[in-house]
C-alpha cells in the first residue's frame, strides 16, 4: 500500500522512517541548544540535563567533579549506565 503525502508516493514504512528522522533532528537541535550553556548552580545544571535525558529516554548520574580556587569549576554528567557492562 502506498500513500501520497505532499505529492510524494510513500509506503507506511517510509513514513515511519521520515517521522523518526524528524524527531532525531529535533533531538539534535535540543543537544545543540545545551552545548556551551552556562548555568549558575550545580542543581540547575543537573535539572537541565536530567530533564533532557528523560525526554530522550535515558537517565543521568553525576560523574567527575573538578574544582577551581573559588569552588566547583566543572561537573560531568553521564548516562546512568556509563562504564557498566
Amino acid at each position: 500500500m502506498t500513500e501520497v503525502v505532499a505529492g510524494i508516493h510513500t509506503t507506511p514504512l517510509q513514513l515511519t522512517q521520515i517521522d523518526q528522522d524528524i524527531r532525531a533532528g529535533e533531538e539534535l537541535q535540543d543537544v545543540e541548544n545545551l552545548l556551551g550553556m552556562v548555568v549558575h548552580s550545580e542543581e540547575e545544571a543537573y535539572k537541565l540535563y536530567n530533564d533532557y535525558a528523560i525526554r530522550i529516554g535515558f537517565s543521568v548520574r553525576k560523574e567527575k567533579l573538578r574544582y577551581a580556587k573559588n569552588g566547583v569549576r566543572q561537573r560531568e554528567y553521564v548516562c546512568l549506565k556509563e562504564g557498566f557492562s
